[in-house]
């Protein structure tokens, strides 16, 4: 792990649904200790098993991992968050605040599920980052080649017209093939689209889960043209199964 990655996970929001509440590095957080006082417990963990290595994951794999992580946590008390990064582009990822869990078992979680570092903290006390991954000086040849492709794709797609832009979508569109490379275009293409004046609501699309958490995901299953300052569905594409 990176000195750049480990600043990302210090600035990272961990937040708590039901109670409301976010977990922040360096800030005592009263309503956090009043939840531990009202279960018995003193101390806590904020696990997640999303994207292994920060290597991004396809929404689906990710859930699937979530639940996963939900039935190995179903001696302690858990409560559903998320994370949420500074970087707009990259999606928040599901979480659970876990009540009366050691440290030493919270870091046997996280290195179970890949994680590059999890939160740990006690009652009365400030949230600390526990590093399961070395920190290195700089990144390694992997990441360095990947962040430097991502960084060429935010910004040719940053440069191109709205049409080209759309063509790049459409394009998409129909791919059933995955992987790290094409998770982290479409990364970049998404948080392009957003940035975007005109209405993409369409492809942007509001996702229940069984527990009644709602995500937003990209959807890739219709082409689409610019009509009026919106992005519509081509009435002559079919929907193709994601």
């Amino acid at each position: 792990m990176t000195n750049k990655l480990f600043q990302a996970y210090s600035n990272t929001l961990y937040k708590v649904f039901e109670p409301s509440l976010c977990i922040k590095f360096g800030e005592h957080n009263p309503t956090l200790d009043s939840l531990l006082e009202k279960y018995g417990e003193n101390e806590y963990a904020y696990l997640t098993a999303y994207n292994p290595f920060s290597e991004q994951l396809a929404h689906a794999k990710n859930n699937q991992r979530h639940q996963q992580l939900k039935e190995d946590l179903t001696s302690y008390q858990c409560f559903e968050g998320e994370g949420c990064g500074e970087d707009p582009t990259w999606p928040c990822e599901r979480s659970y605040l876990v009540l009366g869990i050691s440290k030493e078992k919270a870091i046997i979680v996280g290195n179970r599920y890949g994680q590059n570092a999890i939160v740990y903290g006690r009652r009365n006390g400030k949230p600390e980052l526990v590093v399961l991954q070395k920190i290195t000086d700089g990144p390694t040849y992997y990441s360095e080649v990947r962040e430097e492709r991502a960084q060429q794709w935010k910004e040719s797609l940053r440069k191109s017209d709205d049409l080209t832009l759309i063509a790049s979508f459409n394009g998409e569109v129909g791919n059933r093939g995955w992987g790290t490379a094409r998770a982290d275009y479409l990364h970049c293409l998404r948080g392009e689209i957003k940035r975007r004046d005109f209405d993409s609501s369409n492809v942007f699309t509001l996702d229940i889960y069984q527990d009644g958490i709602i995500h937003e995901g990209f959807s890739l299953r219709r082409k689409v043209k610019l009509e009026n300052g919106k992005l519509v569905f081509i009435d002559n594409a079919g929907l193709v199964d994601q």
